[in-house]
């Protein structure tokens, strides 16, 4: 087993502040970079409560990259993801370390006749491969996946 780097963005919180009609991960990353809050501390050496700015910063990134969208808890958040084959993060991490990442797969879910289903669309030997249930189809554009249901994990590997 191995544990990966796990990214989540969630996506009702985004869209309660941004009017978007498509999810960019590149944009989203630069927005957690900036993402600043004051914070009340006490200092250890005088005893006083001052305030300090904190923010997150992505300092390196994994080999293997996987990105988590959370849609709300009935998955009411609909907004497509801008997926890309070629994500480049190179300004976001600050460390050297691999900043670029080829799409090798995605977990999405839709309606099928009313039902609740999953799929994947994964890569293998320089193909892609649609699964559905026990269902596996070879397809030619793992974009489309926006149009099978809502994206909610992508996999990325360092290049």
């Amino acid at each position: 087993f191995n544990s990966f780097f796990f990214i989540t963005f969630n996506l009702e919180k985004i869209l309660k502040t941004n009017n978007i009609n498509i999810f960019n991960i590149e944009d989203n990353f630069q927005a957690q970079n900036q993402n600043q809050n004051i914070q009340s501390l006490y200092c250890s050496k005088c005893l006083n409560k001052t305030n300090h700015t904190c923010y997150k910063q992505f300092y390196s990134l994994p080999d293997i990259l996987v990105i988590s969208i959370q849609r709300g808890i009935t998955y009411n958040c609909k907004t497509p993801v801008n997926v890309k084959v070629m994500l480049d993060l190179t300004d976001y991490a600050e460390s050297f370390c691999k900043k670029k990442f080829n799409l090798i797969g995605l977990i999405g879910r839709s309606f099928n006749n009313g039902n609740e289903a999953f799929f994947s669309v994964v890569k293998f030997r320089d193909c892609w491969f649609n699964c559905e249930g026990t269902n596996i189809n070879q397809i030619y554009n793992p974009l489309d996946s926006n149009s099978r249901g809502d994206i909610l994990m992508l996999f990325y590997e360092g290049i």
